[in-house]
């Protein structure tokens, strides 16, 4: 059976921003520094837990995205059609579908029963993740695109 992902704690969630932030140094023995960098958040600078420097990824990235716009992820929901077929909702809506591939995978698919280039997922749960950090990042967009506007009305 695949492991779904990792719930993000608050003191997860607090690590993620900080190093967003510029706060990069964690002794290699942080539980919570160690916990992001096995589920890929995060990485030691040069691979290297001894520089005690950890680096976002691209997913990590996404995740401080999600922490930063809950308001935007938190009606997005996984409603089980079958054993083969998962929904992605955003209050009601449909965002997408995750479906049974083979043994133990699952493709994501948009609302339009597009493959999303995406690859393959552990699970259900992985797909709806995927989703949610998508449209945090969509959030995240439009945030900087009005930023940038409305310093344009000003300069």
């Amino acid at each position: 059976m695949a492991k779904p992902p990792m719930i993000l704690t608050p003191v997860h969630q607090e690590t993620l921003l900080a190093i967003d932030s510029g706060m990069k140094r964690f002794e290699s023995s942080y539980p919570p520094a160690v916990d992001l960098v096995n589920e890929g958040y995060c990485e030691w600078a040069r691979g290297n837990p001894d520089s005690w420097t950890l680096d976002l990824t691209n997913f990590g990235i996404r995740a401080v995205y999600m922490i930063e716009h809950p308001d935007i992820v938190e009606e997005i929901s996984l409603e089980k059609v079958d054993d083969t077929v998962s929904r992605i909702l955003d209050r009601g809506e449909l965002l997408g579908f995750a479906v049974k591939y083979g043994e133990d995978m699952w493709m994501p698919y948009d609302n339009l029963s597009r493959r999303m280039p995406s690859g393959t997922m552990s699970s259900p749960e992985a797909v709806l993740l995927m989703f949610k950090m998508h449209q945090a990042r969509i959030a995240e967009e439009c945030t900087q695109a009005l930023d940038i506007g409305q310093l344009r009305m000003v300069g």
